[in-house]
């Protein structure tokens, strides 16, 4: 699971359709009920798979829902989807 959007990095160059993924390592740090979540980014799926070569870490507040059925992972994505900077990531 990750989400597909472009990167406009310090420079104000963008690099299309980059891969956003949950750190495989540190992807979640905190507590019961907030958290922060580490989303990576990498150019392509290969760098991501491989957790190397990352271009950007985006950090976000999560609010982890206890008891929804939904796993931690889905819940991060979906909350990260709402903020409007990922709001037209596509789901990979």
């Amino acid at each position: 699971m990750a989400l597909q959007k472009d990167y406009i990095n310090a420079l104000n160059q963008t690099i299309p359709d980059c891969y956003w993924k949950i750190g495989s390592l540190d992807g979640f740090i905190g507590g019961k009920t907030t958290m922060v979540c580490k989303l990576y980014c990498y150019e392509n799926k290969e760098d991501a798979d491989l957790n190397q070569n990352e271009l950007f870490i985006h950090e976000f507040d999560f609010i982890y829902q206890f008891g929804s059925g939904a796993n931690i992972y889905i819940q991060a994505y979906e909350q990260i989807k709402e903020d409007s900077v990922f709001a037209d990531a596509i789901d990979v």
